[in-house]
């Protein structure tokens, strides 16, 4: 097969648009005024979410955040860490509600959806953690009463048994031997 290979089906994974580079600083404009308006819809999206939420959604100069009823405060004002994490957990909610309408969903509200997954999961995890520490420590709190037990334990008569007892005078002798 000699010659140039053509294109056949139009696959072009893996290629690079080399437009912006062929034609130098308009292509370069192009770019960046593409990344703008993409900055720019995230944002309008991301506020209208929060008009909706009935949140407060910062001002222009980002030093106030303004409600929904109008009134300003400040944000270096310390809300309660409640108030925000029930606002995630409704905005949750409603992702959810979206997710079994089929409706689409947005690109704040994916991230929202998938930073709490790693949440929930992680929290499952930490619990699955705590609960083999939890049973690890009352397995040896049981072994520890067994060996405990079984070296208190008597006889019918009330004489102590002899088991344990040949047991640590073994070990005891086997010590002897290896330190001599």
């Amino acid at each position: 097969m000699s010659g140039p290979r053509k294109n056949r089906g139009g696959n072009f994974k893996g290629k690079k648009d080399t437009r912006k580079y062929l034609r130098g600083k308009e292509g370069k404009t192009e770019e960046i005024k593409k990344a703008l308006t993409h900055r720019a819809r995230l944002r309008k999206n991301y506020f209208k979410l929060l008009e909706r939420e009935g949140l407060d959604v910062p001002d222009k100069e980002g030093e106030k955040l303004v409600g929904v009823e109008g009134e300003s405060c400040q944000v270096g004002d310390s809300g309660d860490a409640t108030e925000h994490t029930n606002s995630a957990k409704s905005e949750i909610e409603i992702i959810k509600d979206k997710i079994k309408n089929k409706e689409a969903l947005t690109f704040q509200e994916r991230i929202l959806l998938k930073k709490h997954r790693r949440e929930t999961d992680k929290q499952i995890k930490m619990e699955r953690i705590r609960e083999k520490l939890e049973t690890m420590r009352k397995k040896k709190m049981e072994r520890e009463h067994k060996t405990e037990r079984i070296q208190n334990t008597m006889t019918r008569k009330g004489q102590p048994l002899m088991g344990p007892r040949i047991n640590n005078l073994l070990d005891k002798i086997r010590q002897d031997k290896k330190s001599q």
